[in-house]
């Protein structure tokens, strides 16, 4: 059963070229307090075309444009 106290307003999967290794961008709220976040997980898609998730990382909403400026200068 999928936890209710978490929404997911938005989210976006990009699959890597000849894998079925998949970079997974969410924005999620949390009902209780409306507070909004980002979070970018990595994970697989099994035989069977289930999601499967290794690591993730859960931004807030307001650090959000700190990280996008940081990763692009890394780039």
């Amino acid at each position: 059963m999928a936890d209710e106290r978490w929404q997911t307003l938005k989210a976006e999967r990009k699959n890597q070229t000849g894998s079925r290794n998949f970079i997974e961008v969410k924005r999620t709220k949390d009902a209780e307090t409306g507070n909004e976040f980002i979070t970018i997980a990595k994970g697989f898609t099994t035989p069977d075309g289930e999601p499967r998730y290794n690591k993730a990382v859960t931004v807030p909403l307001e650090l959000v444009d700190f990280v996008s400026e940081t990763l692009k200068k890394m780039k």
